[in-house]
């Protein structure tokens, strides 16, 4: 038995199991936002989906075993998860679950780390997301801080 279908939308676009098996998808009346609270000059901030009417949200369709959704779902603390509908590029509207920040730890939306933007841009472009998707992380990877990518090279 399989887990129902999850929309990921952050660093998740770059996993490999993602990258080998996801869809470029979106889910209508949200938007990517960074108001996940992270560690100040490390990481600053994560992406969360939030509604916002007339808004799109892109990110990626990906369906897991139930050993990996649980492996997931630990790593990804903080969040909860909801239902939403889903489009992909090749199928029509899918139900499916998607993180969402949980409330006490959202914050205002703040510039993420270069490293953490640079992950999602290897998801965005991998998957084919809309330019402007692809535009808006390769932009945040620009100006993000990088202290976070030094410490990640020290420890390779």
């Amino acid at each position: 038995m399989r887990v129902p279908r999850a929309f990921v939308y952050g660093a998740l676009m770059a996993h490999p199991h993602v990258l080998a098996t996801g869809e470029a998808a979106s889910v209508d009346d949200h938007e990517v936002r960074f108001v996940y609270r992270g560690l100040p000059l490390l990481e600053p901030s994560f992406a969360a989906l939030e509604p916002s009417p007339g808004g799109r949200a892109w990110g990626v369709l990906v369906e897991w075993s139930d050993e990996a959704w649980a492996r997931v779902c630990r790593r990804e603390r903080g969040y909860d998860t909801r239902k939403v509908v889903a489009r992909s590029r090749r199928s029509a509207e899918v139900e499916c679950l998607a993180f969402v920040v949980t409330p006490w730890l959202r914050t205002r939306e703040r510039t993420p780390s270069a490293r953490y933007a640079r992950l999602l841009l290897r998801g965005a472009e991998h998957h084919a997301l809309p330019a402007e998707v692809i535009e808006r992380y390769r932009a945040l990877a620009e100006r993000g801080a990088r202290w976070s990518t030094r410490l990640s090279e020290l420890f390779r």
